[in-house]
């Protein structure tokens, strides 16, 4: 455990990477076979530890039908148990997505979930158990796609950041820990197009949030700077970062080790990555880079999966509206990606949509989870790569938020920096492990 006293603090962790060679992705079909995860139309996953005991455990949201969300408990080494009526999340509610975050500082996570036209908040009751607590400025939503959580105004109370496909987005600021209002209105942050995905970083390293959102709809992307005086501008057009592509989902990750944020974004057909410069402006490189997939992607993750330092992507397709398979991109460390996943379990062939990765038998590789819909069910895939090593940091907040989400974390390997940060929501209506 590393204590943050504040949540943007750099810890410096020096270790060795060992860099292997280029065979393809090393991964296990952990739900085959297993009744517990064949959910009918799953959509997001959201990866965390909620009852404490070191393990990550999934919440998965199914958006039509009777089946219900579920919530696996890891018990150790890929052990799950499907408990989510115990636990009082057993919604049958049209739900599209889910967050975990500690909105009052107590130490556990709870729980915000987005239904079709409503979100309902869940406290952490310690027992693994949840009390639900809609009330206390949680407004009427129209399809949210994104909960995307952090401080955004700097009082040590995490927000949340809603992105609505059929009503304008929503602000909602953490008051207590228990209370939430709207802050939309007059903060810059305002948009009422199309809203699918998002993530929460500091794209300029000022120490404070920034906002970047897709849409469908050859609706825009945008990206909001933060100005540190609780209002934001659109910050697009001035980082070259315009684009409209029918977009769904995004991962943020520093794909060329230069210590900025480069994002990932799936879109309709051609997916788009941009590298970030020097100069606070941002590069399409998709193309040379050989991760432009033109399947209908949704969920993504930049993450690095067979530990050589080097961040990886792997996307979900909806494979039934076209015939591309999911793909996992190795970074080859010179601006270059190789799929990874042709002729493995990887490639899915399901209509995709939440993804997320997580460390589910503590052996300090990650492994993925996906969202199928249909009757597609829970894919879950366990890591079985043997390169590399790793660290795994659990960050504390102290004069920060409890969890230390917007927390940056700076790794030196053999002359090179990997950084990671803590992030709640990116991907597709999905969340990774904090850790």
């Amino acid at each position: 455990m590393i204590s943050i006293v504040n949540k943007y603090c750099v810890v410096a962790i020096l270790l060795s990477i060992s860099f292997q060679g280029f065979a393809q992705a090393n991964f296990q079909d952990m739900s085959s076979g297993q009744g517990m995860f064949s959910l009918e139309n799953a959509w997001s996953v959201a990866v965390a530890d909620y009852d404490n005991d070191g393990d990550d455990d999934i919440y998965v949201t199914s958006i039509m039908g009777n089946a219900g969300n579920k919530l696996y408990k890891n018990t150790g080494n890929f052990g799950f148990v499907e408990v989510s009526q115990q636990a009082g999340l057993n919604l049958i509610d049209n739900s599209r997505v889910a967050a975990w975050f500690d909105s009052d500082n107590d130490g556990w996570l709870d729980i915000l979930i987005g239904n079709s036209a409503q979100l309902r908040f869940f406290k952490n009751n310690h027992d693994g158990t949840f009390s639900e607590v809609t009330t206390g400025g949680f407004p009427m939503v129209s399809t949210p796609n994104a909960l995307m959580v952090g401080d955004l105004n700097g009082d040590q109370w995490l927000d949340v950041y809603c992105n609505n496909f059929l009503s304008p987005n929503q602000l909602l600021v953490n008051i207590s820990g228990n209370q939430f209002k709207d802050g939309i209105v007059g903060s810059g942050a305002e948009s009422s197009r199309h809203s699918m995905a998002g993530v929460l970083f500091d794209y300029d390293h000022d120490g404070d949030l920034d906002i970047y959102l897709s849409f469908d709809g050859n609706d825009g992307n945008i990206l909001f700077q933060n100005n540190g005086a609780r209002t934001f501008q659109d910050v697009t057009a001035a980082t070259n970062l315009t684009l409209k592509a029918n977009s769904m989902g995004v991962a943020l990750a520093d794909f060329n080790n230069d210590r900025n944020y480069d994002l990932y974004i799936t879109n309709l057909f051609d997916n788009s990555l941009f590298l970030s410069q020097p100069n606070g402006t941002y590069s399409s490189q998709a193309i040379a880079a050989g991760v432009n997939d033109y399947g209908m992607t949704w969920g993504t993750i930049g993450f690095d999966y067979d530990n050589d330092g080097l961040m990886d992507i792997y996307m979900v397709n909806a494979y039934g509206f076209s015939p591309y398979p999911n793909k996992l991109y190795h970074n080859n460390g010179d601006n270059t990606f190789t799929d990874k996943a042709a002729g493995t379990l990887l490639e899915v062939k399901k209509n995709g949509y939440g993804c997320a990765y997580g460390d589910f038998d503590s052996d300090g590789k990650l492994d993925i989870v996906i969202g199928n819909s249909n009757t597609g069910g829970v894919s879950l895939f366990r890591n079985n790569e043997t390169a590399g090593n790793w660290i795994k940091l659990n960050l504390v907040g102290t004069t920060s938020n409890k969890f230390a989400v917007g927390a940056h974390v700076d790794a030196i390997t053999s002359g090179k920096v990997v950084m990671n940060d803590v992030t709640v929501g990116s991907s597709y209506v999905s969340q990774n492990t904090y850790t």
